[in-house]
């Protein structure tokens, strides 16, 4: 990570500690839920061409029923969307704007940050304790149109993650045939490998259950 990039993960951090400090100050916190929130984008782009098949084999899933809420969050307000993130365990959807909310799912408190701690405290130990750090407690899916992995991939959403100490997952889909050889400004829609989804989410729920 290069010196412009730690002050934008420090600023970040700076920033998500002011927005939750202000948020909880006249309303009481919501209390955090074994839930994952699954982003359905309301624009004509990006969308998941197989989106009901994908709804189904999630519902179909023992481990994820219940735990996972497709839901619109450009039609709700800021502090409602705030509030649903606030209490989840995850976010997932296809790559955009929405993923960013990320950066304000709850802290995880994950023993291994208490291992990290105490690596830190000794100098026989400093040289590991990049090694023994772990992110858990909260995670972040991302669904990438193969257009947007061929052209201009970024880390925009894996850093944001990162500053809530979340873990960050991505997967590459096929692009929907009405997209393919398109830009992935113009299209952008994905055809997604339920499967791979199914895994993602459970382990986005496996690791907030540490």
């Amino acid at each position: 990570m290069g010196t412009s990039d730690r002050e934008s993960f420090r600023r970040l951090g700076f920033f998500r500690r002011a927005v939750l400090t202000h948020a909880w100050q006249e309303r009481p916190r919501p209390p955090v839920q074994q839930t994952i929130l699954f982003v359905l984008r309301t624009t004509p782009t990006r969308q998941i061409a197989n989106q009901r098949q994908l709804i189904g084999a999630i519902g179909a899933e023992s481990s994820l029923r219940g735990k996972v809420r497709f839901l619109q969050l450009g039609e709700l307000s800021l502090l409602k969307q705030l509030e649903l993130v606030a209490s989840a365990r995850g976010i997932a959807g296809v790559n955009g704007h929405s993923l960013a909310w990320v950066a304000m799912l709850p802290k995880p408190r994950d023993p291994s940050h208490e291992v990290y701690k105490a690596a830190s405290s000794s100098k026989a130990n400093r040289g590991a304790k990049r090694e023994r750090r772990e992110y858990a407690g909260c995670g972040m899916l991302e669904l990438w149109p193969q257009a947007v992995q061929n052209s201009h991939r970024r880390r925009d959403y894996a850093m944001l993650a990162e500053v809530a100490g979340c873990k960050h997952i991505s997967l590459v889909q096929p692009d929907a045939p009405e997209c393919r050889g398109k830009s992935p400004r113009a299209c952008g829609n994905v055809t997604a490998n339920a499967s791979a989804v199914v895994d993602a989410l459970y382990d986005i729920l496996r690791a907030s259950a540490t």
